[in-house]
């Protein structure tokens, strides 16, 4: 591998005092980076805005969280990475360790890399960095922790989210030392609750200082906490609540554990990772209008005292509360675990709504989410499938609105949000393929995509945006459950695949532009007229969608006469856009635009111009079509014969012999061939003798008109007569006797 330092110095360009001066610490030094076992050491000193400024030369687009994605191979790999963060900290003081290898779920070669903050030898909690790129030959190994720093040479980074602290050396309060005795808090005789875990730096709030503590396990008051301790004082530094969680009746699922957290003396229904916030809505007097996007306030956090062992049980009202916040806290990580993630969830319970919905807030709040439960006639909507649908919506509002196009995002947005509903319900509960299922009363609403109102597009067309995605839905099912049993293609697997597809539309997309970006994504994916690519189109005939198909045939004349000369065409059906077709045919014919003697050619069609004598006849040939692109299960073979038409009177076929002059009721009876007529679809006529003379060629026209045309009857003899059609194709071939 090329010096990463030399590379390091190719990619800067000189655009400031600030990066001339990174530029003289990158090309002077010339040691190795301390890569070995996932741990990368760092000797220069510089301040964090120093290295941001750093960053930005290999940076497209910076995030306002601070991440960065690359500009495109700007990055070698992860020694270049290990170059750009070693210039910035100082007397190795400051380390980051590999700690877990995160594997893309919808993309083979994404992998992200986690790296931990050190200082010394202790980790310094919740601080150190994500780097995300492309390694083609990476495959999942299951393990949470790599033993090594993973595939660095054929790494290229795409992204960087950095969760670094450049602690000074004086706002380090201590170095690593050996644990101090438990802390006076937690000596209470006969207290068997609490363990040591580790030691780790931790940021006060307050001085900002990296204090060295002791962590514990222990528990008080009916809860489990975890808890950081001066590792020189033994004051208690922070403590968190692992069990914030207390029950809440939500209604339809029973009751359950919610995930809430505890700020102060209230406790409030947010997630203890700060990412689902539940706002109580009952009481609203606005209606029927759902709560904007300015509604959610802090003011409307459902909370309780701290103190409370449970969410009180009031009415449905109540249970409508706890059910939209426990459905999200179900739902969410079945999102992040297929790559959709959310940076904020934000829940309304409002039992004034008569609906559930999703609130677009991709301009204002991106990547977030809103959405609110109500109450559909007397039913609590707080369902799996129902939360899942309206997360669905708002992942496809960051690459479209709903209305950007009338009719047409409208249906693409509900059938979608339908297939997110169902993975999710699948995931947590039971795959039942019925939307809005878990609540009886709401029957006459529930949407069945095994058996939709409509299921084909042709008759789908002019209908609302509910049943207009009949088909869309109908399509997943039948994907996912393998109906047309071509192979098992688990929503686990479709889904990603659909995720893919939208993100290639925008706001001017219609229906058949989804449907050709499921196309293009399960290609992408699993490649040309795979099982799952062949299970796709074959869903999408299913319901009444035109497609570009793998099968195919060729079309075209299946005969001609020896020495041919003329034009000929062979066709294959229904090419795809973009595929090779490998022709082989006899080397010695003449085909247009091809060499002589070469036998092959790449087209979606051949002209065949010229066709040689043989020595016997008939002379049957195979010509064969191959893609490589679609593999050898898709070839296609044309038996094509060659005739003499009766040029060369040492060598005749011909179907049958009519004497002019003796009838013979088994095989010579004139109706056999009729002097006066000529055959249908027949656009040409030769006559030879058996000399080989040409007596008549030219326009099909009957015997008796050759006759005619000739003046006089031929001599007695035996003669060849061809019809052909306009291709060159026989029709009949006859021999008469006169």
């Amino acid at each position: 591998m090329k010096n990463p330092f030399i590379r390091i110095c190719s990619l800067l360009y000189i655009r400031s005092k600030l990066t001339l001066f990174i530029l003289t610490i990158a090309c002077l030094y010339t040691g190795p980076t301390s890569a070995q076992h996932g741990t990368i050491t760092y000797n220069q000193a510089q301040d964090v805005q120093e290295y941001t400024e750093f960053v930005r030369n290999f940076v497209q687009t910076e995030l306002p969280g601070g991440a960065f994605i690359f500009h495109p191979s700007a990055l070698s790999g992860l020694s270049d990475i290990n170059l750009m963060l070693g210039l910035y900290f100082d007397k190795g003081d400051i380390s980051f360790k590999l700690i877990s290898k995160e594997y893309s779920k919808a993309r083979k070669g994404l992998v992200t890399y986690r790296y931990q903050q050190y200082i010394g030898s202790v980790p310094l909690e919740n601080a150190g960095y994500a780097i995300t790129g492309i390694d083609e030959d990476a495959k999942p190994d299951h393990q949470s922790v790599p033993t090594g720093p993973g595939p660095i040479d054929c790494f290229q980074p795409i992204s960087f989210f950095p969760h670094i602290y450049n602690v000074p050396q004086k706002l380090i309060e201590s170095k690593a030392q050996k644990s101090r005795k438990v802390p006076a808090t937690l000596q209470v005789k006969n207290r068997s609750d609490v363990v040591y875990l580790k030691q780790s730096y931790i940021i006060a709030e307050a001085s900002g200082k990296a204090i060295l503590s002791d962590v514990y396990l222990f528990s008080g008051n009916a809860h489990h906490y975890k808890g950081w301790f001066n590792a020189l004082t033994g004051e208690e530094v922070k403590r968190i609540e692992l069990d914030a969680h207390v029950n809440g009746d939500t209604g339809r699922y029973g009751v359950q554990n919610l995930d809430d957290s505890v700020e102060g003396n209230m406790r409030l229904l947010r997630t203890a990772d700060g990412l689902i916030t539940t706002h109580d809505f009952r009481g609203r007097l606005t209606v029927p209008n759902r709560p904007v996007d300015t509604d959610y306030t802090v003011n409307n956090i459902a909370e309780m005292a701290a103190a409370a062992m449970g969410w009180p049980n009031v009415d449905a009202d109540t249970e409508l509360l706890y059910a939209s916040h426990f459905v999200a806290q179900q739902i969410i990580p079945v999102f992040q675990n297929i790559g959709i993630t959310f940076t904020n969830v934000r829940v309304a319970a409002d039992p004034a709504w008569g609906n559930a919905s999703s609130i677009d807030t991709e301009d204002t709040r991106p990547n977030e989410a809103t959405i609110a439960f109500g109450i559909i006639g007397g039913a609590n909507s707080a369902m799996y499938d129902v939360a899942a649908h309206e997360l669905g919506h708002s992942y496809l509002n960051r690459f479209f609105s709903y209305n950007d196009n009338g009719l047409e995002t409208q249906t693409i947005h509900e059938a979608f949000s339908d297939m997110t509903g169902c993975f999710g319900e699948a995931v947590v509960d039971v795959e039942d393929w019925i939307m809005i299922d878990d609540e009886p009363t709401l029957a006459g609403v529930a949407r069945d995509l095994a058996n939709p109102t409509e299921s084909c597009w042709t008759n789908s067309q002019t209908l609302g945006r509910y049943p207009r995605g009949g088909p869309l839905r109908n399509w997943y099912f039948q994907v996912a459950t393998d109906a047309n049993g071509i192979v098992t293609f688990p929503q686990a697997d479709l889904l990603p695949v659909v995720l893919d597809a939208v993100s290639m539309l925008n706001g001017s997309s219609d229906v058949q532009d989804f449907v050709d970006a499921t196309i293009i994504s399960v290609a992408n994916v699993y490649g040309l007229c795979s099982p799952q690519y062949r299970s796709v189109l074959e869903a999408w005939t299913v319901n009444c969608f035109v497609r570009t198909q793998c099968e195919y045939n060729i079309t075209g004349p299946n005969s001609a006469c020896a020495g041919f000369s003329g034009l000929l065409t062979l066709n294959v059906t229904d090419p795809l856009p973009g595929v090779s077709y490998r022709w082989n045919f006899p080397p010695e014919w003449d085909i247009q635009g091809v060499p002589s003697g070469n036998g092959s050619t790449y087209a979606s069609f051949i002209r065949i111009t010229g066709i040689p004598t043989y020595n016997s006849y008939p002379r049957q040939f195979t010509i064969q079509v191959y893609a490589p692109a679609l593999g050898s299960e898709f070839t296609d073979t044309h038996t094509f014969t060659v005739n003499d038409c009766g040029d060369d009177p040492c060598r005749v076929s011909a179907k049958g012999i009519y004497h002019s002059d003796k009838v013979s009721p088994a095989t010579n009876s004139p109706s056999a061939m009729n002097l006066n007529e000529v055959p249908p679809e027949a656009t040409h006529l030769r006559v030879v003798d058996l000399m080989g003379r040409i007596l008549y060629t030219g326009t099909a026209v009957s015997m008796n008109a050759v006759m005619n045309t000739l003046g006089k009857k031929p001599t007695k003899g035996i003669y060849v007569i061809v019809y052909q059609d306009a291709n060159g194709a026989i029709i009949e071939n006859w021999k008469i006797l006169l």
